[in-house]
């Protein structure tokens, strides 16, 4: 980019994207004391929707990065999903 500028123009600045500061947060471990095969079952289902919580995440920060990498391609636009 710094090539297009003229010997005496500044280059331009450069923008990143806006990664909303809850995506990058930390899922909590679930912490459940676990006496029963019912308390292990409950901590399972625990792991399992903190691991989609996370899975989530990471996907919402990858279509943020597509969508802005579409963006400087000339794309018009995002679509958000619901």
């Amino acid at each position: 980019m710094s090539a297009c500028a003229g010997r005496n123009e500044p280059p331009p600045d450069l923008v990143t994207p806006e990664i909303p500061a809850p995506l990058l947060a930390p899922v909590p471990v679930p912490d459940r004391a676990v006496a029963s095969v019912a308390d292990a079952a409950a901590l399972l289902t625990d792991y399992h929707l903190a691991l989609e919580a996370a899975n989530g995440r990471i996907s919402a920060v990858g279509a943020i990065l597509a969508c802005w990498s579409a963006l400087g391609q000339g794309a018009d636009g995002c679509a958000e999903e619901e």
